[in-house]
């Protein structure tokens, strides 16, 4: 029982942290991606 209850509360920490490591990148990834069809729009618009 101990065997399966270690792996959960690690990933119960991992869970927790990960938001705060991949908040930012994938905010950047989310502008850059926004900033690209923004970039299209005008060009197909000249």
């Amino acid at each position: 029982m101990l065997g399966l209850l270690l792996p959960l509360a690690h990933a119960g920490h991992v869970l927790v942290t990960l938001p705060i490591y991949l908040g930012p990148v994938l905010l950047l990834i989310v502008g850059l991606k926004v900033a690209e069809r923004i970039e299209k729009r005008r060009r197909t618009e000249k």
